[in-house]
């Protein structure tokens, strides 16, 4: 989607699906960017829905017009096993199809992933792997529902990639030199003016 969001799709309550997934060759509960750390309902729940993280935040940010729906014991689903090997998605780039093995998956889990206004499938940092392409913290789709967390749940990607589901965009520069370029440390890269 382009352009300018609707206004239903930026206010009211919006409800965020979390599926942690694990592969064949990375095995166990995504663990959290620092390597020890599993990420668990609980410390979902403490980024979402703690005083000053994520849901307060855009709570704020939006002067009450929107508000971040999840309960970390019925919005999160059970590590989920992805059919491919978590170095084959990472050295294809295969954002968009772990996204559809990983909601076919919590589909078959009991999850009516339709039901959902935010998605987000997490699992451990695979940017150390050989050849790996996520070399993102997150990705999100702009004016989208989809999100990726790739071992870097904590407020600053959560908060970051949720905005650019709302239809926020990174910010421009002027360099008054050269031409205008944008990379950021998640994976998105662009020209803008």
């Amino acid at each position: 989607m382009t352009g300018r969001p609707s206004q239903s799709w930026t206010h009211g309550n919006k409800s965020l699906l979390v599926i942690l997934v694990d592969f064949s060759d990375l095995t166990g509960a995504p663990i959290n960017k620092n390597g020890t750390v599993e990420i668990t309902p609980s410390l979902l729940d403490s980024v979402i829905n703690d005083s000053g993280e994520v849901r307060n935040f855009l709570q704020n940010s939006s002067f009450g017009k929107t508000d971040l729906v999840f309960d970390s014991s019925s919005d999160v689903t059970g590590v989920l096993r992805m059919p491919n090997t978590a170095e084959s998605y990472a050295a294809a780039d295969a954002t968009t199809l772990l996204h559809t093995h990983a909601r076919a998956a919590a589909l078959s889990a009991g999850f009516d992933v339709e039901d959902y206004d935010r998605v987000a499938v997490v699992f451990s940092n695979l940017s150390g792997l050989s050849g790996s392409k996520f070399t993102f913290g997150g990705r999100a789709n702009v004016i989208g529902s989809n999100l990726w967390i790739n071992g870097y749940f904590d407020f600053r990607v959560v908060g970051h990639e949720l905005g650019h589901t709302y239809g926020l965009r990174h910010s421009n520069y002027w360099q008054v030199s050269g031409s205008l370029q944008h990379q950021c440390g998640h994976g998105y890269s662009g020209r803008r003016l």
